[in-house]
């Protein structure tokens, strides 16, 4: 795996039931993908995409790296939006 900007190359063993999508991400935390997006560009601990696909327009990601980021935010109860309250119960569930 090669992030963009660095020149090392990265093992690394990845869970492919992990990997989330811009799209799976919005629809786990119930926001649209730009508010997704927005967290990327807004929030610089944001995870790094674990791999860049489709010629660089589709960042995957993990999805429990995500989640644990979310979690640690000091609005997770809050949410960026109302719908965004709560997503390990989503977790949970699916």
């Amino acid at each position: 795996v090669r992030r963009e900007g660095d020149d090392r190359d990265v093992e690394q063993l990845v869970d492919l039931d992990d990997l989330a999508a811009t799209s799976d991400l919005a629809d786990h935390f119930y926001v649209g993908r730009a508010a997704i997006s927005n967290w990327i560009f807004r929030y610089p601990d944001f995870p790094q995409p674990l791999v860049v696909v489709a010629r660089g327009t589709a960042p995957l990601f993990s999805r429990q790296a995500v989640i644990d980021w979310y979690e640690r935010r000091a609005w997770q109860h809050d949410g960026p939006g109302s719908k965004a309250a709560a997503p390990a119960e989503k977790l949970e569930q699916g």
